[in-house]
């Protein structure tokens, strides 16, 4: 079954939603910052103390014709006030997924002195927040947790104007190995990541394919559980990767550039993120395509298509 989603009673919100959009044409990687502004939501929607939803630092995964979802609400829970300078961190589908917390929102972090910081507005449901948290050296005293209805008043508000969502720089990587560790190492290991505890995209003839990753010397892993330490040293000694796609394949920002992957996908997900990532990282890159009902669908290996697909990945 799919997770559920955070549901808020929006019955009782009355005040007033932002009136307009406010644009930006800061490059990404820039600090934004506004006085009197307010942050609301998971999401980290940012509105400044003009009413205006800021669009450098609220992006829309699939905005309606309004232009953000947030636009279209009949009101918003009234905010709470917080008299400190707040670092916006939340951005979309991070409160829940490992792929937009390791690749959208701490990359942002890379140009900022967290100790300018008296709080950082962050999602914290998911045992990945604290710990990348706590990797920045920002303690708990200084959490400000981004829920379905949070609203904040905040005396200051600074962000960092965001890549594309699903995209990263050599920068951000560089980043991303730094804040957890990672140290060089010999790639040594064949790695198959198992879908088999997901709730979509799972690879339904598993077991059959399994023979095939034994004979070559793959292990199989579920990624359930790891902490991002623990994915991350898995990764880093990695010197192939076969894995559905899936948010685990964020972790391939801590692989070496020896490595290469795999990805097995539904033939009608049209998602180049892994491909960018892989080639920002400077990793061999292939896709194997399957017939599937839908983008999240589960579905089968062509079994007699695997020998040459193997072969191809591996030569």
């Amino acid at each position: 079954m799919p997770p559920s989603s955070p549901h808020a009673d929006r019955s009782s919100w009355n005040f007033p939603v932002p009136e307009t959009i406010a644009q930006s044409t800061a490059p990404p990687g820039s600090p934004l910052s506004f006085a009197e502004a307010r942050i609301f939501s998971h999401n980290g929607v940012v509105i400044d103390a003009e009413n205006r939803l800021r669009a450098g630092l609220s992006p829309d995964f699939r905005p309606p014709p309004s232009g953000h979802r947030v636009l279209d609400y009949s009101g918003l829970p009234e905010p709470k006030p917080v008299d400190a300078h707040v670092l916006a961190l939340a951005t979309p589908a991070c409160w829940k997924n490992y792929f937009h917390w390791i690749i959208d929102a701490l990359p942002r972090l890379r140009s900022l002195d967290l100790r300018d910081f008296d709080l950082v507005c962050t999602p914290l449901g998911q045992p990945f927040h604290a710990e990348a948290l706590e990797a920045l050296d920002i303690p708990a005293d200084r959490w400000l947790e981004a829920t379905v209805d949070s609203h904040f008043l905040c005396r200051r508000v600074t962000g960092v104007s965001p890549l594309p969502i699903g995209a990263i720089d050599r920068d951000g990587i560089s980043f991303l190995r730094d804040t957890f560790r990672i140290q060089p190492q010999a790639p040594s290991r064949r790695i198959y990541v198992s879908r088999s505890d997901a709730w979509r995209r799972r690879l339904l003839n598993e077991d059959d394919f399994q023979p095939f990753l034994r004979r070559l010397g793959f292990e199989t892993v579920t990624i359930t559980g790891l902490t991002i330490r623990e994915q991350a040293d898995l990764f880093s000694s990695a010197q192939a990767v076969i894995a559905p796609h899936g948010a685990a394949l964020a972790n391939l920002v801590f692989a070496p550039p020896a490595c290469r992957v795999l990805e097995l996908f539904p033939d009608n997900l049209h998602s180049p993120h892994f491909e960018n990532l892989a080639a920002i990282c400077g990793i061999r890159h292939i896709a194997h395509p399957s017939p599937a009902a839908n983008i999240d669908g589960d579905f089968h290996l062509q079994l007699d298509l695997v020998p040459a697909v193997l072969e191809r990945f591996l030569r």
